[in-house]
């Protein structure tokens, strides 16, 4: 059974170990969120189980680490509080499962628990299991050890629920002969298709449709919020015009660090070893003074939250003015692609409050300080400025409609019984003709005509069966469903019978577990005091 267990649960556990062991050591934000008494606090109460804020803070912090963006919401307050809902709702769901488990009378003891984690490599030292490991690991990532184990026998009684719940599932062989029959039925058809654009020209439109159509969705033809910033940064080029190492310096360094120079083997100072000091002592001052300036600019800018200017006189730095950008940024200045300044300067405390950042490091010798300079909200675009765009999206509708109505006409026509030869001469269109083909093998064919194509009934001796489409760019499609023909079920292989049962009951499966899943999740109390 543990083992049986063990091997369900390894995927589960390869995510969470696995995937994030690796980042352990950098979840430097931890602290914060389980500071103070707010462990104690309730983040949510499931069916009267209560999910502590240290449990959430957790949940987030692991998510955080894994997600795509995660690293960003450091720096973006949206991004963070989405994120944080997102680990909230999972523990939520957790919960929601792993009572329903226990509830239809699966176990699995906290001695199972214990017996697997043991086993786990994660948690071992030359193939022993470690407990001064185990701590460290499930302190950082869950808080404490008797979470990560309450975790791990919660995942483990859904794995077990899922697990019953799916290997219950069976398909029964007419039904496998019905899903045979349809990925092999092969179908014939006669189409037409009718471009929107050969009506465009054609298309009228008038003004009061143009100002009626931008007055009813004038929030498609808004401008873009836009920022400019003033900055001043920090920079080894900078520093280094300040900087000056003199021969005093040179020769003092020179007879301290002989031993690193091979050629040293006089007294005099060879012109490469005396470049080779000069630089070196350089880019040490220049590094101190980027350290020391650093310091200095964020004490400035803070003490100064509404100005760069005495942060600038006092550094001797130069405020610059970036170009108006927007929120995905701009190649204009390279820090302008970077996503920490961008989350920084569309954040409140710069763009609402209208306060200096703080020092943002760019890289390991560049840091600036940004503030807004100006900013232009989002605002309609005048109708004159769009009305060209808004005229040729009518133009095109209008068009497309006149194509969806001839479609329609040539329907008409056929099931008044018009022979296809003489539809297509009066409404100068020529029939495509596309045989023996099923869903899943159409080539030259658009999904969208094999979807249509076998949703159309079978064409009976004195009628034939018709159809429409009408794809996203506007055409008209006219289908005529000519020949259906059917596949000898008796000749489908064993291997491709059981292969097709297999993927009827894994369906089947799926569809009962989410049924099963979404059935606990509308039936349970969640209270949530945030």
């Amino acid at each position: 059974m543990l083992q049986n267990m063990r091997a369900h649960a390894q995927g589960w556990i390869a995510w969470l170990i696995a995937g994030v062991l690796c980042l352990a050591f950098a979840l430097w934000g931890v602290e914060y969120y389980i500071g103070g008494n707010q462990k104690n606090l309730s983040a949510a109460t499931v069916n009267g189980e209560e999910i502590s804020n240290s449990q959430w803070d957790a949940s987030y912090s692991r998510l955080q680490q894994t997600h795509p963006l995660g690293q960003q919401a450091n720096f973006n307050p949206a991004l963070e509080q989405q994120l944080r809902s997102q680990a909230l709702n999972q523990l939520v769901e957790q919960t929601i499962l792993a009572q329903a488990a226990t509830g239809a009378g699966y176990v699995f003891s906290m001695q199972q628990v214990t017996a697997i984690v043991m086993s786990f490599p994660e948690f071992q030292v030359n193939g022993q299991f470690s407990k001064a490991l185990f701590t460290r690991i499930t302190q950082q990532l869950f808080k404490s050890e008797e979470a990560f184990l309450k975790d791990v026998q919660n995942s483990s009684l859904i794995i077990q629920a899922k697990t019953g719940i799916m290997s219950t599932t069976f398909a029964l062989p007419g039904e496998v002969d019905r899903l045979l029959a349809g990925i092999h039925e092969k179908r014939s058809i006669q189409y037409i298709n009718i471009p929107a654009a050969q009506f465009v020209e054609a298309a009228e439109v008038l003004n009061d449709d143009i100002t009626q159509y931008y007055q009813t969705h004038q929030s498609d033809f808004m401008t873009k919020e836009a920022i400019s910033l003033q900055y001043i940064m920090l920079s080894p080029d900078n520093a280094e015009e300040k900087v000056s190492v003199s021969e005093q310096e040179i020769a003092a360094y020179y007879q301290d660090n002989k031993d690193e120079f091979p050629n040293a083997a006089t007294e005099k100072l060879s012109d490469a070893n005396h470049a080779t000091i000069e630089k070196t002592l350089k880019q040490q001052k220049v590094s101190q003074l980027l350290a020391t300036q650093s310091e200095q600019l964020a004490n400035l800018t803070y003490t100064n939250s509404d100005t760069l200017e005495p942060a600038a006189n006092e550094l001797g730095l130069k405020i610059e003015t970036t170009p108006f950008f927007q929120r995905e940024g701009t190649g204009a200045l390279p820090f302008l692609t970077n996503p920490k300044i961008l989350a920084i300067a569309f954040s409140d405390n710069v763009l609402t409050e209208r306060n200096n950042s703080d020092v943002i490091s760019l890289d390991d010798t560049h840091a600036i300080v940004v503030r807004v300079a100006d900013y232009k909200p989002s605002a309609p675009r005048p109708l004159e400025e769009v009305r060209a765009e808004i005229e040729n999206k009518l133009k095109n509708q209008v068009a497309s409609n006149i194509a969806r109505a001839q479609a329609e006409k040539i329907v008409a026509s056929i099931n008044a019984k018009i022979p296809l030869e003489e539809v297509a001469r009066t409404n100068h269109v020529t029939w495509q003709t596309a045989s023996d083909f099923t869903r899943e093998n159409h080539s030259g064919l658009s999904d969208e005509i094999v979807e249509r194509s076998f949703s159309l009934p079978a064409p009976e001796e004195d009628k034939r069966s018709a159809g429409i489409i009408a794809p996203s760019n506007g055409d008209a499609f006219v289908i005529v469903l000519n020949k259906i023909t059917p596949t000898d079920i008796k000749a489908v292989g064993t291997k491709e019978r059981e292969a097709a049962k297999q993927k009827m009951m894994d369906g089947m499966s799926e569809l009962e577990y989410s049924l099963y899943v979404s059935h606990y999740i509308s039936q349970a109390k969640v209270k949530n005091p945030k």
